[in-house]
């Protein structure tokens, strides 16, 4: 929104600058770090090398993952931050399955690094990239799993639990609805009927869910 009133101060998140932002923030925290941590030899300072334990937004951050969830032109970059805290790593060796036909779904899944193939009824349509997520229409709809998937490769993963998913869905609406729709559009190609989410929030899901899976 804007800041103080200033119609030139409108607040949106340019995602490619908001990452280039918060890396050059986090190198120029870890440099001062060192240097205030650094030790003299010869006259001169030498910064001790400091363990990195954050994602400092490299390669390797869940939220290069789940991009495909966020409009930049709307969604600030703590929206995209917060959801990356739900995010748990996994990693599958090749020919693992992931997800089995006709099993409760307790999981959705974005991809990393690796290959995911999807299988209908024994019948290979479709595979899944870096970027991409699956397993969302059991979550979206409590319907049971209407494929297998399997690494096609060693793939690494973030999981997102069904708890975490139901959190971050009664946290932002507007992401349930977004992951609801690519759900439908993926139901329709295969001609699944499935219905849409309901709008309730967690605890309403969480009931409607136990009670569907007894």
């Amino acid at each position: 929104g804007e800041v103080g009133g200033d119609p030139f101060f409108v607040r949106k998140a340019d995602f490619g600058a908001c990452m280039n932002l918060a890396v050059l923030i986090d190198t120029i925290d870890h440099e001062m770090t060192a240097l205030r941590n650094g030790t003299e030899i010869g006259g001169a300072l030498v910064p001790i090398q400091q363990p990195s334990h954050r994602w400092a937004l490299s390669r390797d951050h869940p939220i290069h993952c789940v991009q495909s969830l966020f409009d930049p032109s709307v969604d600030s970059f703590e929206i995209m931050h917060a959801v990356t805290s739900y995010l748990s790593p996994v990693v599958y060796a090749k020919d693992t399955p992931i997800i089995k036909e006709g099993t409760v779904g307790m999981a959705m899944y974005f991809i990393k690094e690796g290959l995911a193939s999807v299988a209908v009824k024994g019948v290979k349509v479709n595979e899944r990239h870096h970027g991409e997520f699956f397993g969302e229409l059991a979550l979206t709809t409590n319907a049971q799993r209407k494929a297998d998937v399997w690494a096609a490769d060693d793939t690494e993963l973030f999981e997102l639990t069904r708890e975490s998913f139901l959190a971050m869905s009664d946290q932002f609406p507007v992401l349930l609805q977004r992951i609801a729709n690519v759900a439908q559009q993926r139901a329709a190609q295969h001609g699944w009927s499935c219905k849409q989410p309901n709008a309730s929030g967690a605890a309403a899901r969480r009931a409607n869910w136990n009670k569907e899976k007894h």
